[in-house]
């Protein structure tokens, strides 16, 4: 009896609370409160707003060797090369025959597995195998290389050293191609020193042919490219060996006379181009607490250039200084996801804007980069904050509370 007695005068208690609750707090609680101590919830938009923002594109130059993916090809704005090099190591019973002398290269082809694509299906694509015979900085696949490094690499382009005249045979998972059986040797004489050669095995370059419209883009970490080849043995037996890629990676280079638009910023996968933007949020209350912070940012399909899969989301990191001779980060390990939807890039950056209007740190904008440049070539244009329609603008739409 005594419980069922306590549980009704629970449910008394939670009655009252609720009725109490209801009523409008400006009948009596309201009087009570102190009026610097009332709070009020708003909303900020830069749209309506017409403050002051600023966008720019600006290039940065990538060490693509930390890419998870090899791209090949060429299009308007860029040309990407591919440097692959193959460990040669060889049973004792065929190195044999080659100090001998007595070993034959009869065929050799390479296949990758494709993972990503860029432009008409339709499209040309073909591209020339190089053997590369010197590189000035050393060994290139032990230091970091970059696009600026293709001026110290040599290599021997004085014949087209793919062996066959079609283009590379392509389908939806697996590419393959020729080579040269001549390449092939020298890269076993020069992994086993043969003859006294000090020449060093540096592997290929893979360039694209004029004429080509198409990217494409193959595995570098778990399916690798692999290089088969076919030896003749002086009984006349055909033995094929596999041997897995030891280094691959891909240099993308802008071409000259790239079409933009004043009222654009670009962001680019490979080369790659990143945007910085800023607005002026001074005018804010200083003490206000933020719950969120919006970013869209809209794109122009017509002078954008996608890739399969699609470059799906922007990163978004703070700026502690963005001025072009520095351009450094507040906090490089910190990064917010803007993601796509339609023809919108999306997310939130509130703690980014609590650091600007707080004073923590002094506003120096933001650096945009799509997330996956180090593995796609896309071309994102975005409209910028000069675009004469407002709406396509940058835009941020703050949610916050406030002292009255």
């Amino acid at each position: 009896m005594f419980k069922k007695i306590q549980l009704v005068f629970v449910y008394i208690v939670i009655v009252i609370s609720i009725i109490s609750c209801s009523k409008d707090p400006t009948s009596t609680g309201a009087k009570q409160i102190p009026g610097s101590d009332l709070i009020s919830t708003s909303i900020f938009d830069s749209n309506p707003a017409n403050i002051n923002q600023r966008t720019s594109t600006y290039d940065f130059v990538l060490e693509s060797g930390y890419a998870t993916q090899v791209v090949i090809g060429k299009n308007s704005y860029a040309e990407s090369d591919a440097l692959i090099r193959f460990a040669m190591n060889i049973p004792d019973t065929i190195l044999n025959h080659l100090k001998l002398n007595n070993l034959v290269v009869k065929s050799a082809w390479i296949t990758m597995d494709s993972t990503y694509s860029l432009g008409g299906q339709t499209a040309p694509f073909d591209f020339y195998a190089y053997n590369i015979t010197n590189y000035r900085s050393g060994l290139f696949w032990l230091l970091g290389f970059d696009r600026d490094s293709l001026s110290l690499l040599t290599y021997d382009n004085s014949i087209n050293q793919n062996i066959n005249t079609s283009a590379p045979v392509i389908d939806s998972a697996i590419m393959r191609f020729n080579i040269n059986p001549n390449m092939v040797m020298s890269w076993l004489k020069a992994q086993y020193q043969i003859n006294n050669t000090t020449d060093k095995n540096l592997g290929m370059i893979l360039k694209p042919k004029p004429g080509t419209n198409k990217f494409f883009g193959f595995d570098a970490v778990t399916n690798l490219p692999t290089l088969n080849v076919a030896f003749q043995l002086p009984s006349l037996v055909i033995d094929t060996l596999q041997f897995t890629s030891s280094y691959c990676m891909h240099v993308l280079s802008p071409l000259p006379n790239i079409v933009t638009r004043s009222d654009e910023f670009y962001l680019e996968g490979g080369q790659s181009l990143r945007g910085t933007l800023f607005f002026d949020l001074s005018s804010l209350p200083k003490l206000s607490l933020f719950n969120k912070a919006t970013l869209t940012l809209t794109v122009d399909s017509l002078n954008t250039f996608e890739g399969t899969p699609s470059s799906s989301s922007i990163k978004v990191q703070l700026f502690s200084d963005s001025s072009s001779a520095v351009r450094k980060l507040a906090d490089s390990t910190t990064v917010s996801t803007l993601s796509r939807t339609g023809n919108q890039f999306s997310g939130d950056i509130n703690w980014m804007v609590q650091k600007w209007v707080s004073g923590k740190l002094a506003n120096q904008g933001i650096l945009l980069s799509l997330s996956d440049e180090l593995s796609s070539v896309a071309r994102i244009a975005i409209y910028n904050s000069t675009n004469q329609n407002k709406n396509l603008r940058p835009r941020l739409k703050l949610y916050y509370i406030q002292k009255k």
